[in-house]
């Protein structure tokens, strides 16, 4: 749904990144006479063929995310009254200036402490977790240098998500 969202402010994006190849003075060409329009030190194509962005690229795309965001705003907006008018489940739209930067917990608006002796087991039941366990990514080896991928240990995994879960769904502040 993120990818389909940007889809709507792709000319933004397609302007911006038009700019930064085109000086004012025309497509710049290489001492070759080919079209200059990147360098190729600014990306990096991995060994199973990803091409990724490398610095200083990456930095500059950064520089546009605020007016992109801005842009955005909007599109995010009408979809997400959208969906929670499509929504079965207790679910509050906020008004105001003050709307767009609000959290709504989807169930809730009241926000709520847990209990001191709440365990995790409480907010991941077993057979929850049994259905959520395969989701997660695999980690990468032990040993691999690679440093892309989930680290080995996983024995945080079911806390973390607990945890998200409980932010997320009933509201429970952070600390």
């Amino acid at each position: 749904m993120a990818l389909d969202l940007l889809e709507t402010i792709r000319p933004a994006i397609d302007r911006t990144i038009l700019g930064m190849l085109d000086t004012g003075l025309g497509i710049p060409y290489g001492p070759d006479g080919k079209p200059r329009y990147l360098d190729r030190r600014l990306l990096h194509e991995t060994r199973e063929g990803t091409v990724r962005l490398v610095t200083p690229l990456t930095h500059a795309l950064a520089g546009h995310s605020a007016d992109w965001g801005y842009e955005l705003a909007s599109h995010a907006e009408v979809t997400a009254r959208a969906l929670a008018l499509a929504s079965t489940g207790n679910i509050a739209i906020p008004r105001g200036k003050r709307a767009v930067r609000a959290h709504v917990p989807a169930t809730s608006c009241k926000r709520v402490r847990l209990a001191e002796d709440t365990r995790i087991t409480d907010l991941m039941p077993d057979d929850v977790w049994l259905k959520v366990r395969p989701l997660i990514p695999a980690p990468r080896p032990p040993g691999s240098r690679n440093r892309i991928g989930r680290p080995a240990d996983t024995s945080q995994d079911r806390p973390v998500i607990a945890a998200l879960a409980a932010h997320d769904l009933l509201g429970v502040p952070w600390g």
